[in-house]
């Protein structure tokens, strides 16, 4: 965090935005959320689990960027939304969140919109 104080005055925003959440910077990570099924905006299902999982079992999202945790929510961004809109679930509801490998955060960014 140290850094994070220090960079973001001296280096500007480009900086503090390539900087992983989990060293205090804006970086958003790829992930996929095993949640509770019942909770889950249907915009967020991913293709797969709809057909696979049933009804009241827990499935996975589509890959999102985790945009900010607490305790009480979880705020992400399905990749590709070009409408600009983040779901907020509440956190009780997902059992796990899932990082996606370097691969498959490649493909995605490729199709990623332009802004």
């Amino acid at each position: 965090t140290f850094l994070t104080l220090v960079g973001i005055p001296l280096l500007g925003e480009q900086t503090y935005e390539a900087i992983p959440q989990a060293y205090g910077g804006g970086h958003s990570s790829i992930v996929q959320l095993y949640v509770n099924r019942q909770e889950l905006p249907s915009e967020l299902f991913a293709p797969q689990s709809e057909e696979i999982t049933q009804a009241g079992s827990p499935t996975y999202t589509l890959p999102v960027y985790l945009i900010f945790r607490t305790s009480n929510e979880i705020i992400v961004d399905p990749i590709g939304d070009c409408d600009i809109r983040a779901w907020v679930l509440k956190a009780d509801t997902v059992f796990a969140t899932v990082e996606l490998d370097d691969f498959s955060k490649m493909d995605l960014m490729r199709s990623d919109c332009p802004y």
